[in-house]
């Protein structure tokens, strides 16, 4: 899909948080963007409270294709640093987060569990 919406040349974090709240509105999932979570705000949210289940999702725009790992391995510590999950209601037991990369019109996504965050669902 990266390939046939964006224009590389007009590749700016806020296109891709666009593209992938859209995608995932699309899919007809309930979609919150920049809440307040913790001690920051969470770029995507996806709450299940029927199941106490959550998606974070942090994006992270890379410079050149050789920094997508290490982007999407910054927005998963972001996300644990800032404790995004803590910033949940308390119905919400399990957690997931993903850091997504950017890069042009391509992309890395890393999944992650972070185990303070864990621990204080529990």
């Amino acid at each position: 899909i990266l390939y046939d919406t964006i224009n590389c040349h007009n590749s700016i974090e806020a296109f891709y948080y666009g593209f992938l709240s859209g995608l995932l509105r699309g899919a007809g999932l309930y979609v919150k963007n920049d809440r307040e979570n913790g001690r920051g705000r969470t770029d995507i949210v996806i709450e299940d409270g029927k199941h106490g289940r959550a998606i974070i999702f942090e994006l992270k725009k890379a410079d050149d294709y050789a920094h997508l790992d290490t982007m999407a391995d910054a927005a998963l510590a972001q996300i644990d640093e800032r404790k995004y999950a803590a910033g949940l209601p308390p119905r919400i037991k399990t957690v997931l987060a993903y850091g997504v990369a950017f890069c042009k019109k391509d992309c890395v996504v890393k999944r992650g569990l972070p185990p303070v965050q864990m621990q204080k669902r529990q």
